[in-house]
């Protein structure tokens, strides 16, 4: 009883949060509707308004002019992933949900399979991502060291199916692809001659 108590005071708390810190986004949101603009609301304070056919991305009252509309997206790893999911674009299969929920945790690994990786939504450099979890002990590990990371059971965590491959950056400025690169760790490759300090000085 403690903890759904405890759950739904967190819960209310966010909820009161981001109505308050959501009222720019909503006048904007009315204002557009007003004058016959299709809005689709994507987070508390952000929205996409369609205007003369292209998309506009919106983050309070900052357009798409503005880094901070889109810094929202890169920032939230579940809406960045839902919307390049919805351009056809292959995603692994992941779920979104509070920590403290291992029922639904134990449904989507029994569907998918082990190893797993777990993210927090909106951290970056790689801070609290735990990769190739493979078993059931390592989950419950991970669990106990993120839930310290992000501060509290009730916080909402990534859980994606495990892809092995490269990893690429796209650079895309207006639709047109820039630049690509290769992300990979920094190794040095032996010649079985000489020692490994001897290599990296």
């Amino acid at each position: 009883m403690g903890k759904e108590t405890n759950l739904d005071a967190a819960e209310q708390k966010r909820k009161d949060w981001e109505y308050k810190e959501g009222l720019k986004s909503r006048l904007i949101e009315v204002e557009a509707l007003t004058r016959g603009y299709p809005v689709r609301r994507i987070s508390f304070d952000t929205t996409i308004i369609t205007i003369k056919g292209k998309a506009c991305l919106f983050k309070d009252m900052n357009g798409p002019l503005s880094s901070a509309a889109m810094n929202e997206v890169v920032d939230n790893k579940y809406l960045a992933r839902t919307l390049v999911k919805e351009q056809d674009i292959s995603v692994p299969e992941s779920i979104y949900l509070r920590i403290s929920e291992h029922d639904k945790m134990k449904e989507f690994i029994q569907r998918v399979g082990f190893p797993i990786v777990i993210k927090p939504n909106n951290l970056a450099r790689g801070m609290g991502v735990f990769v190739n979890v493979n078993s059931d002990e390592r989950l419950k590990e991970c669990l106990t060291l993120i839930s310290s990371i992000v501060g509290n059971e009730h916080e909402k965590i990534l859980l994606e199916q495990q892809f092995i491959g490269d990893d690429y950056r796209v650079f895309v400025v207006d639709g047109r692809v820039i630049a690509v690169s290769k992300r990979a760790r920094a190794n040095v490759e032996g010649d079985g001659v000489h020692a490994y300090h001897r290599r990296t000085h």
